[in-house]
């Protein structure tokens, strides 16, 4: 018995040390806080006001009020309309699959943009909402995505975040509502705005540091009486 330990036991060490190599593997990236111009900071920061998700390459709107409840053309409006700083470009999350198909209805449709977020990203289960991540004024009750009903004219695809306190522990939930139902929303843009915003270019820094030299060494000459460069002869 003694003899077939040590073979096991290593079996066992390689066995657990892959599925974590596996773990490690598909671990997702942390969600990433920009401010309204564009600048990278913690998720957390009080500066934020919108949130890049790395994983699907896209901006949340970090305030899930900022519209307040209105039927699903209004919110497609304000979603069209709205401007973050110098940034436009926003729409409703999608409620379809990555590939098009869909939409998944019911529970766990990590596909649709607000079910990935839900389930992946922030790690919330069916039915229950423990981790808002670093987003603030969550709504409990349903958002609005941009994804209209073909199946249904005059319905549309919201997700549920109702509290069991009101209507039902629905948390989770992914359906279909009558468009003139008044719900939540929040706004959601394709790639990283931080990617859009300038870095000083080289010669740009060059010029700023032989400023910053030269107005150094006059200020020195200055307080000497003389000049920053006297000539020899």
């Amino acid at each position: 018995m003694t003899g077939d330990f040590k073979p096991r036991a290593a079996a066992l060490i390689f066995t657990l040390a892959t599925l974590a190599s596996s773990h490690a593997a598909t671990a997702l990236a942390p969600l990433e806080g920009r401010t309204i111009t564009g600048a990278k900071v913690d998720a957390y920061d009080p500066r934020a006001v919108m949130e890049y998700d790395p994983n699907m390459n896209l901006t949340w709107l970090r305030d899930w009020n900022a519209s307040g409840p209105r039927s699903w053309a209004g919110q497609l409006a304000w979603a069209s309309n709205l401007q973050v700083g110098s940034f436009a470009n926003w729409s409703l999350p999608t409620s379809r699959n990555p590939d098009g198909s869909g939409p998944c209805a019911l529970y766990n449709c990590t596909g649709s943009q607000m079910g990935y977020l839900f389930y992946e990203v922030l790690g919330n289960t069916d039915h229950s909402f423990t981790n808002a991540g670093p987003f603030q004024n969550i709504q409990h009750y349903g958002y609005w995505s941009g994804t209209a009903d073909a199946e249904h004219p005059g319905s549309a695809w919201f997700f549920h975040l109702y509290d069991a306190d009101t209507v039902g522990n629905n948390r989770g939930f992914q359906w279909r509502a009558d468009q003139t139902a008044w719900q939540a929303a929040v706004a959601v843009r394709p790639g990283d705005v931080a990617a859009t915003v300038p870095e000083p270019a080289p010669s740009a820094l060059m010029l700023a540091g032989l400023a910053t030299v030269a107005l150094g060494a006059a200020a020195r000459a200055k307080r000497r009486g003389g000049h920053a460069y006297q000539p020899v002869g």
